[in-house]
């Protein structure tokens, strides 16, 4: 099997009625990587991370010039207004990185 980068690669008609499943999908027949001998260990994502919800959505009508709180939303600059709203704000006992979503806000 060629290399994962490649487009296309050729699978035997023996490894595709393997299963009795005669999927076309390409994904199905790539190999797996394997992680054992990673130099740090591999976990569950929601293991390391914990979603804060906002708890309240400032539109974008609402965004201030100027403000005591900067206002991060998914547009492509890094501070997109500013609120007065502290009841807005996102509170955080640890150090976060701040990650959006099409659905919501999110706080990692």
């Amino acid at each position: 099997m060629p290399d994962k980068n490649s487009f296309a690669w050729k699978i035997s008609k023996e490894e595709i009625s393997k299963t009795g499943d005669y999927s076309l999908s390409g994904d199905r027949y790539r190999v797996a990587t394997d992680y054992t001998n990673a130099k740090w260990p591999i976990v569950k994502f929601d293991t390391v991370v914990t979603t804060i919800t906002p708890p309240t959505k400032i539109l974008k009508e609402n965004y201030k010039n100027k403000g005591d709180f900067p206002v991060i939303d998914q547009s492509q600059v890094e501070i997109a207004g500013w609120t007065n709203d502290e009841s807005a704000l996102v509170k955080s006992e640890t150090t976060s990185d701040i990650w959006g979503s099409y659905l919501c806000g999110q706080i990692c």
